[in-house]
């Protein structure tokens, strides 16, 4: 199947969900139909989740040399459309890959030239779908996101951060709470939008002012983070710092957390290092 017509796949699904009701950010925990014959988040009466639906984790394996990279872009954006809050997506620069010599511009790292062996160095541009499985091509992605999107996580997550501008450190606090037991590993990422660097294209030219999106900046606790384990109705919070570069924009940027084991990625939430203003007022009426 052909990017193109994958995009047109979206559209239709679009129109098709459109006629359902759209659910206020304040009743994220309470259940309703997804579209994927499933029931996604539930609380009990005290406010505890008792099901998540699990996110959808996709490492996008792509460079600014690739000229077939910018091709899996919309293929992001429709499945982000279709179903927001749900996928988090994360841009792995590595493999065809522009000089180190041109500084900033350059957007590879060496965590993602690890994690790009790790995935069999495939030709790009290639993803990892909830780490089911190895890496496909764009066209495949719609179909992996909606099976990782049929199943619960046995753990909800939440991440809370606070930056020091003098410092340019962020300090991270993961928030955990065991619907069923579950072990594995934590890993903590940061990621950062709007970055503006050359890109070449697929009719062979060059973007010398590409809009770049959710790239892969650091992994905060290692490589491949940290063990965890969570009990059945267990609170846990997990904390780590990181300092940013002087030249990552803080306001576009995000943290990544994620839980994951053999069998893939258990879930996967996003939240930017400084958080919106509507969701600072929201914690503070919490409070009160």
């Amino acid at each position: 199947m052909k990017i193109r017509n994958v995009i047109y796949a979206l559209a239709c699904a679009v129109m098709t969900l459109a006629s359902c009701d759209t659910v206020d950010k304040n009743d994220r925990y309470l259940s309703y139909d997804d579209g994927l014959g499933g029931i996604t988040d539930g609380t009990d009466d005290s406010g505890r989740p008792t099901s998540v639906q699990r996110a959808v984790l996709i490492e996008d394996f792509t460079g600014q040399m690739c000229v077939n990279c910018p091709n899996a872009v919309p293929v992001i954006e429709g499945l982000e459309r279709i179903y927001p809050g749900k996928i988090v997506a994360v841009a792995i620069h590595a493999g065809m890959v522009l000089p180190p010599a041109l500084g900033n511009l350059a957007l590879q790292t060496e965590v993602g030239e690890q994690y790009y062996n790790d995935a069999g160095r495939p030709a790009q541009p290639a993803g990892r779908i909830g780490r089911v499985g190895g890496t496909s091509l764009p066209d495949k992605w719609a179909a992996g996101a909606q099976d990782v999107l049929r199943q619960q996580s046995p753990v909800w997550l939440g991440v809370n951060s606070a930056y020091d501008a003098a410092t340019r450190k962020v300090n991270i606090a993961v928030e955990a709470y065991g619907i069923e037991a579950a072990s594995g590993n934590l890993q903590i990422w940061l990621t950062e939008d709007g970055i503006v660097a050359p890109q070449f294209l697929p009719d062979g030219g060059r973007d010398m002012n590409y809009v770049h999106n959710h790239v892969f900046r650091a992994a905060v606790n290692g490589a491949y983070g940290e063990s965890f384990a969570i009990a059945k109705g267990e609170d846990k919070t997990v904390t780590a710092e990181a300092t940013l570069a002087d030249h990552w924009n803080v306001d576009n940027m995000s943290v990544v957390a994620f839980v994951y084991d053999a069998s893939g990625v258990l879930h996967v939430v996003k939240q930017p290092v400084i958080p919106e203003p509507d969701e600072t007022e929201d914690a503070d009426e919490s409070v009160e």
